[in-house]
């Protein structure tokens, strides 16, 4: 039963990162980069988390489960379908920058809510390692939910003023490439070849 629970976390990260993926291409598209950028490290964070759930399913359990890959997060298309972005004016760039954060949001709302509830199952059918592996992407979502909703304040505080959106970029752009690069870079190197390991004369 747990990595039944836990396939369905595996399969809401898939929805994720088809989620960030289509928020990028929407940030993209209407010129607000730093957005973009933002959503694209989610992107990979969420692809890194979803490749450690289902390492953790195999090593656990010890079977083979597969992915339910959607076809997309009905994101983009709807606020973009038709636009020509060299027609875009500031009242529709706002308009969809509203309803794209208000879609991301949502998702880590219901994402959240997802994955307390599976918690729940996991502790009740004595899943104490799965329980606690879940905990620990919990903490993760709740956080994001916490960046997301604090932005949405920002934002009505300001009436989404467009000027002071995209002078933002710039800092956004600078702060989630340091962040991807970090996903990237900051692990420890590993070789197969043990006259390569830390300390070996070679």
């Amino acid at each position: 039963m747990g990595a039944e629970i836990l396939l369905k976390i595996n399969n809401n990260y898939q929805m994720a990162i088809s989620a960030h993926r289509e928020l990028a291409d929407v940030f993209w598209f209407i010129s607000l980069p730093g957005y973009a950028v933002w959503n694209e490290y989610q992107l990979i964070d969420e692809q890194k988390t979803q490749r450690e759930v289902k390492k953790y399913i195999t090593e656990t359990y010890h079977i083979f489960l597969p992915d339910a890959l959607p076809s997309d997060a009905n994101i983009s298309m709807p606020l973009l379908q038709n636009e020509n972005r060299k027609n875009l004016k500031g009242e529709k760039i706002k308009e969809i920058t509203k309803t794209a954060f208000a879609s991301y949001q949502k998702w880590e709302e219901d994402t959240l809510e997802l994955y307390q509830n599976l918690a729940i199952n996991l502790i009740d059918s004595g899943e104490v390692s799965a329980f606690n592996f879940v905990g620990d992407i919990i903490k993760d979502v709740k956080e994001e939910l916490t960046n997301v909703t604090n932005k949405m304040i920002e934002f009505e505080s300001h009436n989404w003023d467009m000027p002071t959106i995209s002078a933002e970029q710039p800092d956004y752009f600078e702060k989630y490439q340091h962040l991807i690069g970090r996903i990237y870079f900051d692990q420890k190197m590993h070789h197969w070849n043990s006259a390569l390991a830390s300390g070996a004369k070679i």
